[in-house]
């Protein structure tokens, strides 16, 4: 679900920004979900953290929304934000608070859509690797970065965590394999999937990782292992077989 804030105290812009939404995430077959704010602090407020995007008009009352994206940074969020207004002298002080666009009002569908190809991309390249598990019966989103391998254990998946934890629950790597994206996470056994990113060095049948933890490659897999972590070492070799 790609989450979108409107902050905008103007009613007839966010039914225009709206409809512009609706119109495109419907034809590119994304599943979306909108929430509407007047005002920069009532935004503030809520679980701004929540929203991958966020459409901000600068002229606001109270606190203008350039203000309110400085506050926005200074908790550390890092969604996108794109600028929707009609006061073109605050575009270069949209780099300041990393905005990802700025628009000028009146919005065209055609600048909309330039915009959100920008954030499609930006979304897809940061979200790489992160995948989503319920773990008796709490769901949770996983980044790449945090996890080091998953084994399995008897009829359960251990995932082995950087940061030295270890989650065990009923699943099997067959199930597991279907949620992980394959340019990120590498099977190398018929038992064990690993984070590739994790991976330090292969001696023989051995992968070394970071943690200093050895995953055993098998022989069916192991064509597989070499060959993407060639490309990941470009200075290795691939042995002949």
């Amino acid at each position: 679900m790609f989450k979108i804030a409107i902050v905008e105290n103007d009613p007839s812009q966010i039914h225009e920004t709206t409809d512009m939404i609706n119109r495109y995430f419907q034809a590119k077959n994304i599943p979306y979900e909108i929430q509407a704010f007047n005002n920069g602090y009532d935004f503030l407020e809520s679980d701004a953290s929540s929203f991958e995007l966020v459409f901000m008009d600068i002229d606001m009352p109270g606190i203008n929304g350039m203000e309110t994206a400085m506050k926005f940074r200074q908790k550390g969020f890092t969604s996108n934000i794109i600028f929707v207004t009609n006061l073109p002298q605050y575009a270069i002080e949209g780099y300041k608070v990393s905005a990802l666009d700025f628009i000028l009002k009146p919005m065209t569908f055609a600048d909309f859509s330039l915009a959100m190809n920008r954030v499609i991309k930006s979304f897809k390249q940061e979200n790489v690797g992160q995948f989503i598990l319920t773990i008796k019966g709490v769901t949770k989103k996983f980044q790449p970065d945090e996890v080091d391998y998953f084994e399995m254990v008897k009829h359960d998946v251990a995932i082995y965590l950087s940061s030295g934890e270890k989650v065990v629950f009923r699943s099997s790597i067959s199930k597991i394999e279907k949620v992980l994206s394959p340019e990120v996470y590498l099977k190398c056994n018929s038992g064990c999937i690993v984070n590739i990113r994790k991976i330090k060095s292969i001696d023989g049948d051995v992968l070394l990782l970071e943690n200093d933890e050895r995953v055993f490659v098998s022989r069916s897999h192991k064509k597989e292992v070499l060959m993407k972590l060639n490309m990941l070492f470009s200075n290795s070799v691939l042995p002949k077989s």
